[in-house]
């Protein structure tokens, strides 16, 4: 317990505090500290999951088990007499075209928005993927393990920018008397399905302040400000009076029937007008923006279009930039541009293409104190 006590303090040398209103962007990037899967990868292993075929028409040849035991009960709530067969035919489909064809599954889906076999199979895939990728990611907790809520590799969670986040979050705070404010400058929408954000501040609030599940969900529940854009892939049953889904929790072929629909690729028109208003109401109010771990998709960013009437002020805008071209940054920063117009004001973009989510925190973290 000490150990992990030790994961979530901060030293004196590292105390900060979230100085303004920061709003957090998240994308798929943002999970490889802790071996989330993330594009390529994550093609490879779905196109595995969906390329179902059999032999002697039974005898299962190559596919995934899970994902073609639940393929077939998808068909069966379709009609109680489906034959199963178009539905791993659309899979297979999807394998063909995924790998070496397509930069990302919700690039393949966004091809074939007119195949709802497809875009079933596909979502169903990546329901499946996500929850097995956080039962098998370094922040996992066995909640049967004698060491008690550790996670599977605590040195590679102190070294992510999870932690360093926190590092920022947690200074200042008292647990008798300001523990409640601790989200209180901290808003975050994310783009990713899973949930290890959340599964990550409520392990920390249960260590750092010694509180118990309860006290620590109804602090996350009532003050973290975090929007899925495209949901996600259930709630965690603190989320949902003990009817989610556990973080780790391996899935059932029933379960990915039931969850599959949760998702929302990017090619799917996004109709949920109160969403749309908060997401820019979020972004003209933030005085930081900090971008983790997105590739800036041009829908995304007309999703995070700042809202009218303009409010102007003053924001710093931050953006990991790993690896992308002089041109591709660039054009990043027209993107971010055209995303504040609205508000009016004036703004600062800071990207490069050395920043991944650590060295962003590790360049920043100052700034970030002010």
């Amino acid at each position: 317990m000490a150990r992990a006590n030790q994961l979530f303090k901060t030293t004196k040398a590292e105390a900060l505090m979230l100085g303004r209103r920061t709003l957090f962007i998240i994308g798929a990037g943002a999970g490889f500290d802790i071996q989330m899967p993330m594009g390529d990868k994550l093609a490879r292993r779905i196109a595995e999951y969906v390329n179902i075929s059999f032999e002697d028409g039974y005898r299962k040849r190559s596919g995934n088990d899970l994902t073609a035991e639940a393929i077939k009960l998808l068909a069966r709530e379709a009609d109680h007499r489906a034959d199963p067969n178009p539905y791993y035919h659309a899979g297979r489909q999807i394998a063909e075209g995924l790998v070496g064809w397509s930069s990302s599954i919700d690039g393949y889906l966004n091809r074939h928005q007119d195949q709802p076999l497809v875009q079933q199979c596909g979502k169903l895939a990546i329901a499946q993927v996500i929850l097995e990728s956080e039962n098998g990611c370094d922040m996992y907790v066995d909640s049967r393990s004698p060491r008690g809520l550790v996670f599977r590799d605590p040195a590679k969670v102190r070294q992510s920018w999870f932690q360093q986040l926190w590092s920022i979050l947690e200074t200042g705070i008292i647990r008798s008397k300001n523990l409640e404010s601790i989200f209180d400058k901290l808003n975050v929408i994310s783009f990713n399905y899973d949930r290890t954000l959340e599964h990550f501040l409520l392990i920390g609030l249960q260590h750092a302040y010694h509180l118990p599940e309860k006290d620590a969900a109804a602090i996350i529940n009532a003050r973290l400000d975090i929007n899925h854009v495209y949901g996600k892939v259930a709630d965690l049953p603190w989320e949902d009076k003990g009817h989610g889904f556990a973080f780790g929790r391996k899935p059932e072929a029933r379960d990915l029937v039931h969850l599959w629909n949760h998702i929302t690729t990017f090619n799917e028109e996004i109709s949920d007008a109160q969403l749309l208003q908060k997401l820019a109401d979020k972004v003209s109010a933030a005085e930081r923006i900090v971008f983790l771990g997105c590739h800036f998709h041009e829908q995304n960013m007309r999703l995070l279009r700042a809202a009218l009437p303009a409010r102007g002020g003053n924001v710093s805008i931050y953006a990991t930039g790993i690896q992308r071209s002089s041109s591709a940054l660039k054009e990043i920063d027209g993107q971010m541009r055209e995303m504040l117009g609205p508000r009016g004001g004036t703004w600062q973009v800071h990207i490069d293409s050395r920043w991944d989510c650590k060295e962003l925190f590790k360049e920043f973290e100052t700034t970030w104190s002010r």
